[in-house]
């Protein structure tokens, strides 16, 4: 009787339990109906019937001055917010259009006039053939107007930072720069919402220039480039390991150097907005290497490859984040914009780079005004851009010793005075039974003593070599993934994995005696594994092509051999 009854319990949950899954089913449903119509319809606003937030990162900086004492009714916090948030959203709204090429959207944020007016500016540029790009980067606004009932306001944008590129059908830039204009704004309640009536352009300031600003000269640099020797690139930081860069940096001060050059990978410190775990990683870093008496030149946007000036609120904000954090910090000596910008020139076009680079330039030297800025250059004929707005002239070299003179003077002689520093140099002992290009430790160390003597003669401010250690692993995404390609990336170092020296350790030293460096005999050029399995590969060859000559030629003999009549 006992189980009938439990029986009969369990079967009267069972509707229970059904219910409850019923609805949970049908609330999910009309959740799921409902983000669907938000996301495909054209006005999220009218959907839920509430002003938009502020976009999701798009860190464009907003300040309120004090509202003057006759503005009418006053304007309440809440009130500002949401009028603050539809007039970055029309902004950006305005600014993915651009991007599409076409008005998209723009009937959420405006209204009338204005409405009008936009969409006939983006129709224009579209229809003339010109791609255009236009980002907003910071706003200063001054109340007016606020209407008593609450359906008006007015204000003045004193200040608003705007950068615009614009480009004709082939690509060619026919306008780029940076303004910093006025605007006067009427904003109303339509349809319950706010929205922009009228936004007229009344004024003009130059466009931003460089700090005028005195640095201290540059002491001369020694240095080197600097990742783990098992976790290079992005596993340096997210497998940051005191104990080994402590023991890196009593290396490298062994060796009388005075610099060490890190890289910032941007989305791994967080994009715009940084990760105080690895804030407080590179702050640890400065320390330990202020402890051992070494400089620091901090190389920004790692890995970060995207120009588009709509990304530009993010970049900027990454980079005046770690700026403002550590411009008082005297152990860095300098602030890399960006590692070898010109190999993106192919992809997203020199023009685009070059803005964006000079962009990153003036705002670097106003956040921090007593530390020089430079960019780091794959060549020495790229260093000519932009050199008279950077602080130090910063170039990378792996050409022939031979070449780099000539290439010194003809750099000097377009940058005058300026700093010049050899930011990376170097040739790999890699060496392969199946590839060509491979060197020994004589050869590197016969390079590297020809490279640093130039340094010497034509006194440049500074040098650092690539780099300290050889590479366990190589992402693919550094060098690519075929074996003539990572082979040469992971041999470059002046030290083995294990941490023992390679003969080109001895020639690093800023006070080390380059004329003991070995040199390197045609022979020892030639009897390098590639050039030995040339050599087995041609003896083979041609005792296989005479084998094939000499049955060829007894079976042409055998051919023509007269043939005698064994039946007579």
């Amino acid at each position: 009787m006992f189980k009938r009854k439990l029986k009969a319990r369990h079967l009267l949950w069972i509707p229970a339990v059904l219910s409850v899954i019923g609805i949970f089913w049908g609330m999910s449903r009309g959740i799921s109906a409902l983000l669907v119509y938000i996301q495909t319809g054209t006005d999220p606003g009218e959907a839920l019937n509430i002003v938009p937030n502020k976009p999701i990162d798009w860190p464009v900086e907003v300040n309120w001055v004090a509202d003057p004492a006759d503005t009418g009714r006053g304007l309440d916090p809440f009130t500002r917010e949401q009028i603050e948030a539809v007039y970055l959203n029309a902004w950006l709204q305005t600014a993915l259009s651009y991007e599409k090429g076409e008005p998209f959207n723009l009937g959420t944020f405006y209204t009338g006039p204005a409405l009008a007016a936009m969409t006939d500016a983006i129709e224009t540029g579209v229809s003339n053939g010109q791609t255009i790009q236009q980002i907003n980067t910071s706003h200063q606004l001054r109340l007016n107007f606020y209407a008593a009932d609450g359906s008006i306001v007015a204000f003045t944008d004193e200040d608003a930072r705007v950068t615009r590129l614009v480009q004709d059908a082939e690509g060619n830039t026919l306008f780029a720069e940076e303004h910093r204009d006025t605007y006067d704004i009427v904003m109303i309640v339509d349809q319950e919402k706010w929205r922009i009536r009228h936004i007229l352009r009344t004024g003009e300031a130059p466009p931003p220039t460089l700090t005028d600003r005195t640095l201290p000269p540059l002491a001369p640099v020694a240095g080197i480039n600097y990742y783990p020797a098992d976790t290079p690139w992005e596993l340096f930081w997210s497998q940051y390991d005191v104990v080994s860069i402590n023991r890196d940096l009593d290396l490298m001060q062994s060796l009388d150097l005075n610099t060490v050059r890190i890289f910032i990978p941007f989305e791994q410190f967080g994009g715009s907005t940084i990760d105080p775990l690895f804030a407080f990683k590179l702050q640890d870093f400065l320390e330990q290497a202020e402890q051992h008496e070494m400089k620091v030149i901090v190389t920004l946007f790692d890995f970060a490859s995207d120009y588009a000036l709509i990304r530009w609120p993010r970049s900027d904000q990454h980079m005046v984040t770690l700026l403002e954090q550590f411009k008082d910090n005297e152990t860095i000596l300098a602030w890399d914009i960006k590692n070898e910008p010109d190999r993106d020139y192919p992809i997203h076009g020199k023009d685009l780079v070059d803005f964006w680079l000079a962009h990153k330039l003036r705002l670097a030297q106003e956040v921090a005004p007593t530390q020089p800025i430079t960019i780091g250059w794959s060549t020495v004929e790229a260093a000519k851009v932009l050199a008279s707005d950077v602080d130090i002239v910063s170039f990378h070299y792996y050409g022939t010793s031979a070449n780099f003179p000539n290439e010194l003077a003809d750099l000097r002689r377009f940058t005058g005075d300026k700093p010049l520093m050899l930011q990376e140099f170097g040739i790999p002992t890699w060496n392969s039974w199946l590839f060509p290009n491979g060197h020994t430790q004589n050869e590197q160390a016969e390079y590297y003593a020809e490279i640093l003597q130039i340094t010497r003669d034509e006194q440049l401010d500074g040098y650092l070599a690539w780099t300290l250690y050889d590479f366990s692993v190589v992402p693919d995404n550094v060098a690519g993934g075929r074996p003539w390609e990572i082979g040469p990336q992971r041999q470059l170092g002046i030290y083995h994995v294990d941490g023992t020296p390679k003969r080109a350790a001895a020639y690093i030293s800023p006070n080390a005696d380059l004329s003991t460096a070995p040199t390197v005999t045609v022979w020892e050029r030639f009897t390098k594994p590639f050039w030995r399995t040339l050599f087995v590969i041609t003896l083979v060859g041609t005792r296989l092509v005479f084998w094939l000559l000499s049955r060829i030629k007894r079976y042409w003999q055998t051919r023509r051999a007269p043939q005698i009549d064994t039946s007579k």
